[in-house]
């Protein structure tokens, strides 16, 4: 478990790099959160929410502000909630889990913003992080389970 802290605190760390990059605001790739599906698949809900927890915590301290940890705090929580409820149907696979956590990852994150700010016209910025949220869950999703297969 330790392990995937570290890995998901350093996916944060070169996502911070990457974002800038990225046109589009309040989008990222979400690549820390393939420590977290990979916690879910391997050792259940409460360790996985163990390791998402640091991971959101230590990334907050070290590379962020009381803010961004926030967001990214309720975005981890929803996020996590709505997988290891997908998880315990046996429904959907890691590709599945990790496009749904993509997405309410968002929709907490962007919640929050129209809650704070008091915008509720926010919300129509939806659509887009959906979007996005599908598709970077989705390549998570599919790197997910290329580590899987291979790791036992």
């Amino acid at each position: 478990m330790a392990l995937l802290t570290a890995v998901g605190l350093l996916l944060s760390w070169l996502e911070s790099w990457l974002v800038p990059a990225i046109a589009i605001p309040g989008v990222k790739p979400g690549l820390a959160n393939l420590a977290t599906v990979l916690a879910l698949f391997w050792f259940g809900r409460r360790d996985a929410l163990a390791v998402s927890l640091a991971r959101v915590l230590l990334a907050g301290l070290l590379f962020g502000s009381l803010s961004s940890l926030l967001y990214a705090l309720s975005g981890a929580l929803l996020a996590l909630a709505g997988m290891a409820l997908a998880r315990r149907s046996d429904r959907l696979g890691p590709v599945g889990i990790s496009a749904l956590g993509g997405v309410l990852h968002n929709a907490a994150q962007l919640s929050l913003a129209a809650l704070v700010a008091k915008t509720p016209g926010l919300l129509g910025y939806f659509p887009i992080l959906f979007l996005a949220g599908t598709l970077t869950g989705l390549l998570n999703g599919v790197l997910s389970l290329a580590v899987l297969k291979r790791v036992k």
